[in-house]
């Protein structure tokens, strides 16, 4: 497969919704019993880049990435919601249930508009992106928006052709890095999460894997990771062990690392409200991965954090003190 060819040739697929009828209500961002106050903007259902890990969309047995319905009037909403609530911290995460830099969100102008909301009312936001760097329309108001915001760029698989594999229609590596250095040399700030980290790879070097995450973004300028465990309901986790095990060059052990007999799990909440059991690795293996991750990234300078829960389930709370005394929380966003 030519990963490359695969996602530059990548069209949206895209349904126009008009009204507000179906669509996701503002609300306050919270998956777990520590998550902070931030309030999500979610434009659309579904995403265009289709990975098959997604903890939106790809954990039950049907796959909901696409066509991907979008609210051409959510802008509007936002509009009114914050015009509602000024007397509140109003701070925001666009978006966590899709990408905002996707391309059937720019295409339809979704993006745009909502990011002029933003900017005009003076509101502080977060977004998460595989992107690279976008379009110039929508880059300009990036940094346009750079005392409000803060970009998180995701990038956790170990190289391109595993990014094919379970990424299919999301931007190459190396096109998120330059949208890295893009916000760099801008003055937007910036972190990365490694998503989705895999715990075992057969056929990689597991401390090879770790040191090529690291050094991809130390390359990039950014000097904060979060890393963020890939947590599958038994669903997803088959789908990801056919996906990488058809391709030849060994099979990933899932099974034994998502064992349900021995794993702990987390009630996970989907779109529309149904609720699913995700199950963390095993504890050892995650318990030593992420100690390995932070040594190297200290090595380089840098900084690493993890969920709240993460830090539960490995027994360290003290792992994020060095992000926190830099003003960062778990998934990497400075208060």
């Amino acid at each position: 497969m030519n990963s490359d060819k695969n996602a530059q040739d990548f069209k949206p697929d895209t349904i126009f919704v008009k009204g507000e009828q179906g669509m996701e209500i503002i609300t306050n961002f919270r998956q777990t019993s520590s998550c902070f106050k931030v309030y999500e903007i979610d434009p659309a259902i579904g995403c265009d880049f289709g990975c098959v890990y997604c903890s939106m969309y790809a954990q039950e047995k049907d796959m909901e990435h696409r066509p991907v319905k979008v609210f051409v009037n959510y802008p509007d909403y936002l509009a009114r919601f914050i015009s509602e609530n000024k007397d509140k911290d109003l701070t925001f995460n666009f978006t966590p249930k899709s990408d905002a830099l996707s391309p059937s969100l720019i295409e339809t102008g979704v993006t745009q508009k909502i990011l002029d909301v933003l900017t005009d009312n003076k509101n502080r936001f977060y977004m998460l992106t595989k992107s690279g760097i976008p379009r110039d329309d929508v880059a300009e108001r990036l940094i346009k928006a750079r005392e409000l915001c803060q970009i998180i760029i995701s990038s956790g698989l170990p190289n391109e052709r595993y990014r094919a594999l379970l990424e299919p229609n999301a931007p190459s590596i190396s096109d998120r890095m330059e949208l890295g250095k893009f916000c760099k040399e801008n003055g937007i700030p910036i972190s990365g999460i490694v998503a989705p980290y895999l715990p075992i790879a057969s056929d990689l070097d597991a401390d090879r894997y770790k040191e090529e995450v690291i050094e991809r973004y130390a390359e990039a300028g950014i000097d904060h990771l979060s890393v963020h465990l890939l947590k599958l309901s038994l669903d997803c986790r088959d789908r990801m062990s056919r996906a990488i095990g058809g391709d030849n060059q060994g099979q990933h052990d899932l099974s034994r690392l998502y064992d349900p007999e021995k794993c702990k799990s987390i009630e996970w909440t989907l779109p529309g409200g149904k609720k699913i059991l995700r199950y963390y690795p095993l504890e050892e293996v995650v318990k030593k991965d992420l100690t390995a991750m932070k040594r190297l990234a200290k090595e380089k300078g840098m900084t690493v954090s993890t969920c709240v829960e993460v830090m539960r389930l490995i027994g360290d709370m003290e792992f994020n003190d060095d992000a926190g005394n830099k003003g960062l929380t778990c998934v990497g966003f400075r208060r």
